[in-house]
């Protein structure tokens, strides 16, 4: 407006009010300040207020048991809207035979069912201690906190363990068909017991990183790595950063091993020559 362009710059009430405007703000479009439908800021988790199924963790793999659960719920309850969260695989499955689903089905009546989380835990305790694996843990977390919090629920959040190709909370002898007739129920004792398996679940991978990384039980190992490529070396660099890795040693390595330093070396004689 002409009155504040009419300020002399000098003026200090001018150049407060102008450096309080100047304070960046990210763009909500921005891979590091992305956000949740309750304006739960996690890192690297994107806006799911549109989604009505998201499937979380599930890398390159693509169980059966989630495909045939995800499909139905697109076919026979009608969800719209699919958004996969470091779940490559499960994109091109759903596209597949006998599935046919896509990710986006506008032309679908719309759903009057809870939002639907599908979280992969992780099958090893290296996997769930990597940056990617713990901001999806948090946000698991927190999205069953705050669930538990609400009156009305809108989410059911169930895990698949892949280690048993099973989803946790779910009766050993129960069905298929069971299991989409419990998730579609809005059973909250069953979304309840849910929850707590996964809960409980993740508290065990605590306690097992917590045992692991204890200067008392600390085990870390050492890894003989054979090949001399820079596809080995990519894998050297990968293995240091795991916390329950003690070195990384070479066979018989190259240039780039021997320079990387750290937990990494290349193999040597007792003399100290390369192997």
């Amino acid at each position: 407006p002409p009155l504040r362009n009419a300020q002399p710059k000098s003026d200090p009430i001018y150049k407060a009010t102008t450096a309080k405007r100047a304070i960046p703000h990210p763009p909500k479009t921005d891979s590091i300040y992305r956000y949740t439908s309750r304006d739960h800021h996690i890192m690297g988790i994107p806006d799911l207020s549109q989604a009505d199924i998201v499937l979380i963790g599930f890398g390159g793999t693509a169980p059966a048991q989630v495909l045939h659960l995800v499909s139905k719920a697109v076919n026979d309850h009608n969800y719209h809207s699919i958004t996969t969260l470091r779940s490559q695989s499960m994109e091109y499955a759903l596209l597949q035979p006998p599935h046919r689903t896509f990710l986006h089905n506008t032309s679908l009546p719309a759903s009057s069912s809870k939002r639907l989380i599908i979280y992969n835990l992780p099958p090893s305790l290296t996997e769930y201690l990597s940056t990617a694996s713990q901001e999806e843990a948090s946000f698991v977390r927190s999205r069953l906190f705050l669930s538990s919090n609400l009156p009305d629920n809108e989410e059911i959040i169930i895990s698949f363990d892949a280690n048993h190709g099973s989803f946790l909370g779910v009766p050993p002898d129960a069905t298929e068909a069971d299991l989409k007739s419990y998730v579609h129920s809005n059973n909250a004792a069953f979304v309840a017991q849910l929850a707590s398996a996964t809960l409980d679940a993740l508290s065990t991978l605590d306690r097992s990183a917590a045992s692991q990384l204890s200067p008392a039980t600390q085990s870390s190992d050492v890894v003989v790595l054979v090949g001399s490529g820079g596809r080995e070396h990519a894998l050297a660099v990968a293995l240091a950063r795991s916390p329950l890795v003690e070195s990384v040693i070479c066979l018989p390595g190259n240039g780039g091993t021997r320079a990387e330093g750290g937990k990494i070396a290349n193999a040597t004689a007792a003399d100290g020559t390369p192997l």
